[in-house]
């Protein structure tokens, strides 16, 4: 099956931005004398791991969607590379879905107008991947 979230099949494969991305928990942190205050957690679990993806040339029902399954909190069975490879995931909480433009770069008021199938955008999408 192509590259999909739940429903939504998109027309080619997501762009991760971020993938293998290693995750450090930790911080470092300036003391008042100058001193540097390095903190790093052990072991850190790889499990939970954000993605930051890039869908292009989508149709306007399909965006509605990913609006819709954003909104939900749900969680959703996905191939996001079109690997044949299946996770689940959630969108994140505070911008699951952002940045939609109309592909050809001009903003269309879909209160005003019915979007039809060669409506087709690009945007973000910000997931959680909960597992495999």
């Amino acid at each position: 099956m192509p590259a999909h979230i739940g429903n939504v099949v998109f027309p080619y494969p997501l762009k991760w931005l971020d993938k293998d991305k290693p995750r450090v928990i930790g911080s470092d942190t300036v003391t008042r004398s100058g001193n540097l205050v390095m903190l790093r957690g052990e072991g850190t679990s790889q499990a939970y791991l954000p993605a930051h993806l890039i869908f292009e040339w989508t149709p306007f029902s399909s965006v509605q969607t990913l609006f819709a399954y954003w909104k939900s909190g749900g969680e959703w069975s996905a191939d996001l590379e079109d690997t044949g490879a299946t996770c689940r995931m959630r969108f994140a909480a505070k911008n699951g879905v952002t940045n939609v433009i109309h592909q050809m770069g001009k903003d269309v008021v879909h209160a005003y107008c019915e979007g039809s199938e060669y409506d087709l955008y690009s945007g973000e999408i910000n997931v959680i991947i909960v597992g495999a």
